[in-house]
């Protein structure tokens, strides 16, 4: 866990993150895309032009 707190103290993402700890990160998103499916949730959080997905409540994929 040593790692991840200075990429979060430092700004930085990376896969496997909790939404917690992307939070912790960035700060909370402009706005959040939910979507329910039989596998579990899916959400797309949206930060000006940059977006974080997470399923099931781990970051898997970022675009900016």
């Amino acid at each position: 866990m040593g790692k991840d707190r200075v990429l979060i103290s430092d700004g930085y993402i990376k896969r496997g993150m909790t939404k917690q700890q992307a939070r912790l990160s960035w700060g909370d998103p402009d706005e959040i895309h939910r979507t329910v499916f039989s596998g579990g949730i899916h959400e797309q959080w949206v930060y000006g032009n940059n977006y974080l997905y997470f399923e099931n409540g781990i970051l898997t994929a970022w675009q900016d």
